[in-house]
């Protein structure tokens, strides 16, 4: 499973790629720089985001809606990362379809528990679909 991780600080980005490396079955996929992830995510499909609230080149907020807005990109988790604590961009934030919130900076044990979350959400997600495609198909 693809974990994409969206942050202008290269030493976070670091941190949290080889914490995501160390979880069975999960390759992280990084980028400092949001619109590169965008355009990554044009011909991709990460299994869940994790994305910096504050951002130089573009917002948390503005990466969620680009995102949201991609073809395919409507149910994959997103988790913002900040060290806001305003409840104002947590509520935009789920206005735009954030799944989860995580404070930096991060505890370990936290981190890889919304990890796992979000991913058992987007098998549960796949298999969904699926199983919903496959009864479209039958036989009646």
């Amino acid at each position: 499973m693809l974990v994409l991780i969206v942050d202008d600080d290269t030493l976070t980005v670091a941190m949290m790629s080889r914490l995501v490396s160390s979880i069975e079955n999960i390759t992280p996929v990084s980028f400092t720089d949001p619109w590169l992830a965008i355009e990554w995510c044009q011909a991709n499909e990460p299994d869940m985001v994790m994305v910096d609230y504050q951002m130089p080149q573009m917002s948390g907020l503005d990466f969620i809606e680009a995102f949201r807005n991609l073809p395919g990109k409507e149910t994959i988790p997103i988790v913002m990362v900040t060290s806001e604590r305003d409840d104002e961009i947590r509520r935009k934030a789920l206005a735009l379809t954030a799944n989860d919130f995580l404070l930096k900076p991060a505890d370990i044990d936290e981190l890889k528990a919304k990890i796992n979350d979000m991913l058992v959400l987007r098998r549960s997600l796949v298999l969904n679909v699926l199983m919903r495609g496959s009864k479209l198909g039958a036989p009646q």
